[in-house]
């Protein structure tokens, strides 16, 4: 995370994949990975030719309980 805050301030843009990617044949080959090895993600960075689009966030007040009520 520190390294994606420090991307961002120098005028870079970075992103951050895991999930998916991590268990991807593809990436586990590129990265000559053996048996039980593994990586958390892969960082990205470059410059953005547009400002990308935020995801669509869930509805707060429909997926949070607040104590006491």
């Amino acid at each position: 995370m520190n390294l994606l805050t420090a991307v961002h301030a120098l005028g870079f843009h970075g992103n951050w994949l895991s999930g998916w990617i991590t268990s991807s044949a593809g990436a586990r080959g590129y990265f000559r990975l053996h048996g039980e090895e593994s990586f958390a993600g892969v960082i990205q960075i470059g410059t953005a030719a547009e400002i990308p689009h935020d995801r669509n966030r869930p509805d707060l007040n429909r997926i949070v309980t607040y104590w006491p009520g």
